[in-house]
């Protein structure tokens, strides 16, 4: 597994040509990738790391019409049904027989996760997700070896969320599910955001004016957190 206290990397890649493409390749534990909104950071999270098969997750984001575009099955978890029901209607007919939409709430999001027969090799979903307890160990179990979960995360308040469920056994102090007990190592975590962002960054950095009042722009980034199944039972599993 990972350990963030001791290694950092920071990899940046600029298409100035191609400026609405994700681009980025993961340099584990912190990389950096250019993305034109949240609907591109799906597309860019399901280039990089989409199972050669089995459905595909997505929970509360945008962009998952990426899935069934390349032909590949999605369960769609959303909480806007109407809004879903209307980008499906936008897909070629052939393509509109891969997407399952069912909408959720945090009164039915962990049993709807515990639902999923399938063996699942990639679940993205917001950092709503862990608003109702249990709900990411249900998308953990629902993972096939291997598999991962990519969590994004937009408010601060996400953020240090995320940053406690990723921190080291030995110094996690808080209630969430625990991922070492699913059997899910700490991945990776990618910072990605439209370039004006980066650029307003860097200027702000440099001119020492680095608050969110200078540099509003700063905030409007996300955060995605990896976890990955490595949870030996599983493999027993699957080998069954």
């Amino acid at each position: 597994m990972i350990d963030a206290r001791w290694d950092v990397h920071v990899t940046e890649h600029r298409n100035p040509s191609a400026a609405e493409a994700r681009h980025g390749t993961l340099d584990v534990p912190l990389t950096v990738w250019q993305v034109a909104d949240a609907a591109s950071l799906t597309a860019g999270l399901f280039a990089e790391f989409k199972p050669a098969r089995g459905p595909i997750v997505a929970v509360d984001v945008p962009g998952w019409e990426t899935i069934p575009r390349h032909a590949r099955h999605g369960i769609i978890l959303t909480r806007n049904r109407r809004g879903a029901t209307a980008v499906l209607k936008q897909l070629p007919t052939a393509k509109q027989g891969l997407v399952t939409i069912r909408p959720v709430s945090l009164t039915n999001l962990s049993w709807t996760l515990a639902a999923i027969e399938a063996r699942i090799g990639l679940v993205v979903a917001s950092a709503w997700l862990l608003e109702r307890e249990g709900a990411f160990a249900a998308a953990a179990n629902a993972l096939k070896p291997d598999g991962l979960i990519a969590l994004i995360a937009r408010s601060h308040d996400e953020q240090a969320r995320l940053t406690r469920l990723a921190a080291p056994p030995d110094i996690r102090d808080f209630s969430d599910d625990v991922p070492a007990a699913l059997g899910m190592a700490y991945a990776g975590h990618i910072v990605a955001a439209a370039p004006k962002v980066f650029d307003a960054a860097v200027a702000a950095a440099e001119a020492r004016t680095a608050t969110r009042r200078s540099c509003p722009a700063a905030a409007r980034h996300f955060d995605v957190f990896l976890w990955r199944k490595t949870d030996a039972d599983q493999d027993g599993e699957a080998d069954a």
